[in-house]
């Protein structure tokens, strides 16, 4: 079923499906989660999951090799697919809050669970934020420059405000990407 021909969208949808078949739920997440909703925004070359039902590698492992992939650490491999399956975490956050609500994005194959584009947004101004990240502060102006009118703004600013900067230099990169994302919406 997975085969070079298929979108990010659609294998994460096969994975998702196959991987609730086994009673694990999964969203995802990171840089992933901005190719689901804006691909020509951004290119990730892994698909990130966070397991809502909590980590039983037992379970993934045998769901995921159900459908062809092998395992080569902690990712998952298909030799017809470019991306990679990385089972990144259990309970998503960005920054310091637990993300509890997602969007769903539908496919032919089904529906799959992602990063809600504000949350998504607010993970890649977090990566900028603390780790001074300039590629994750680039990937979050062009999402919000391809889906300027789906943003809600309000949520956004709650989402960004809740990444709690503190040091000056945090504080001055916040602010910045605020500035830099504004004139994209």
């Amino acid at each position: 079923m997975i085969s070079r021909e298929l979108s990010m969208r659609e294998v994460a949808t096969i994975v998702a499906t196959r991987l609730k078949e086994c009673d694990v739920v999964v969203s995802v997440v990171g840089g992933s989660a901005v190719t689901l909703h804006a691909p020509e925004s951004y290119t990730s070359m892994d698909i990130d999951l966070a397991v809502l039902s909590g980590i039983e590698r037992t379970k993934i492992d045998a769901a995921l090799m159900s459908l062809g992939y092998t395992k080569s650490g902690r990712n998952y491999r298909h030799i017809e697919s470019p991306w990679t399956i990385d089972v990144v975490t259990d309970t998503p956050f960005i920054g310091r809050r637990a993300v509890a609500d997602f969007s769903v994005i539908a496919t032919r194959y089904g529906e799959v669970h992602v990063l809600r584009i504000e949350d998504a947004l607010a993970d890649r101004i977090a990566h900028f934020l603390y780790w001074s990240d300039s590629e994750a502060l680039a990937v979050a102006e062009a999402l919000a420059a391809v889906k300027r009118d789906e943003i809600d703004w309000d949520a956004l600013d709650a989402a960004l405000d809740a990444l709690e900067a503190t040091s000056p230099d945090e504080l001055q990169r916040l602010a910045f990407a605020r500035r830099r994302l504004r004139p994209a919406g």
